[in-house]
Order: structure tokens, then sequence, then C-alpha cells
């Protein structure tokens, strides 16, 4: 069973719901861009508010600190242990 998926409601070939699974993930996160987005789980479905630039970095910046994290877990770290530190 996979813990998570994350897709993008805008874009037709990532939408879908929990139900859309044959073994449903544990949460299904829809991003909506500058709207936040949703986070589908057995309990029920809660809203996100899209963050702010995280700590005063640019988008640029965010995006590659997403990356390194996101590159982490792919190589299975515990992404907390490889988390680079704010300025």
């Amino acid at each position: 069973m996979l813990d998570a998926i994350i897709g993008s409601r805008s874009d037709p070939r990532e939408r879908s719901t929990r139900a859309d699974y044959p073994m449903p993930p544990t949460a299904l996160v829809m991003t909506e861009g500058a709207r936040g987005g949703t986070i589908e789980t057995a309990a029920g479905i809660a809203r996100f508010d899209s963050p702010s630039v995280a700590a005063g970095l640019s988008a640029h910046a965010t995006a590659e600190r997403a990356a390194h994290h996101g590159a982490a877990v792919l190589a299975s770290l515990d992404p907390l242990d490889a988390q680079l530190p704010l300025p």
C-alpha cells in the first residue's frame, strides 16, 4: 500500500480520488496551485492553504529545497535526517 499519492487537480491526467485505486493510498493529496489543495484520507477530505514562500526564500530556492527532500525520499532516506538547515 502506498502512503501517499500527490497530484494536481488542474491536470486531468493526475486528478483522482481514493476510490479510483484498487488499494487506496493512506492519503491522496490534490494540489490546486495558489488555492492550496486537499488531503483525502479514510477519515474524509481536508483542505489546506497554499503556503507562503518558505522562510523568506525565493520560489526558486524553495523548489530546490523541495527537490532535495524528494530525492532523499526516493533514495529511501529519512527526509528529516537529510533536511537542509534554514539560512
